[in-house]
């Protein structure tokens, strides 16, 4: 690690860790969001599309956030505005890439 003396700024490091952070925080929400795009699109029979579907008929402990996961995708997409995400999602042709 570099000291101050010899050439970068606390200020300098401290903008590279927060940009770090906002890069990975992004590369989190595109994954979820892929991925909920693969969910999304498989047979209705499928288990790991049931389970993202399923919402739990109790209420959660004093405390605990309501939301489920699929709920943060969306939060995900309307931050990362993301148009006409749903026709996108279902019209997906290229492979998955």
């Amino acid at each position: 690690m570099e000291t101050l003396e010899e050439g970068t700024s606390g200020d300098e490091e401290t903008n590279n860790t927060q940009e770090e952070e906002t890069n990975i925080v992004k590369e989190i929400k595109a994954r979820r969001i892929r991925w909920y795009g693969h969910l999304s699109r498989k047979e209705e029979e499928s288990i790991a599309k049931k389970i993202m579907k399923w919402k739990p008929q109790e209420t959660r402990a004093k405390g605990k956030p309501n939301i489920r996961w699929e709920d943060q995708v969306i939060n995900d997409i309307k931050t990362m505005r993301i148009d006409k995400w749903s026709e996108k999602m279902k019209n997906r042709t290229d492979g998955g890439k």
